[in-house]
């Protein structure tokens, strides 16, 4: 997997464990739908006021007809089936969710046989907000268990180890 993310940390206001889960979910997805040694991307970015969390893999894409329903709960491709992956169709629609739950947007790019592109927009901080200052002074390595913040540190699992959203 290749990680793409800038030197300067992110901060995204939102439940660090939910924020984990649907990065999991599209990298999950990527993995499965790609065959084993295909490229996965994943690409975290500070555009404006959001943070861009974006999965791109090589894999099987997904059909222009299945792709507006493919954020539906236990909506499966019949290509998705057929590759015996596991899994009931509830991924992406958790994804969306979570997206929302956050004041997000979820965004999916694909074309068959040439892979998917998965963009997570979530609002940062304010800068010079409550929240942000939280993050700052939290060493970016814990959530505050009060609000429930997450900051997002290139070096905590979108830049240099697994350990994931902080």
């Amino acid at each position: 997997m290749t990680i793409a993310a800038p030197e300067e940390p992110l901060y995204v206001d939102g439940d660090a464990e939910l924020l984990r889960r649907a990065l999991d979910n599209l990298l999950d997805n990527a993995r499965k739908y790609s065959e084993p040694g295909s490229p996965i991307t994943l690409r975290a970015a500070a555009e404006g006021d959001e943070v861009v969390l974006e999965v791109a893999d090589a894999g099987i894409g997904i059909d222009a007809a299945d792709q507006v329903q493919v954020f539906t709960p236990f909506f499966r491709t019949d290509r998705s089936r057929t590759r015996m992956t596991g899994g009931v169709g509830l991924g992406l629609t958790l994804v969306q969710r979570i997206a929302l739950a956050h004041e997000g947007s979820v965004a999916l790019e694909s074309e068959p046989g040439r892979g998917t592109r998965v963009t997570l927009r979530l609002p940062g901080p304010a800068a010079g907000s409550r929240r942000h200052q939280r993050c700052i002074a939290s060493g970016l390595r814990r959530r505050s268990e009060a609000t429930n913040d997450a900051c997002v540190d290139r070096r905590d699992g979108l830049g240099g180890d697994d350990r994931g959203v902080r």
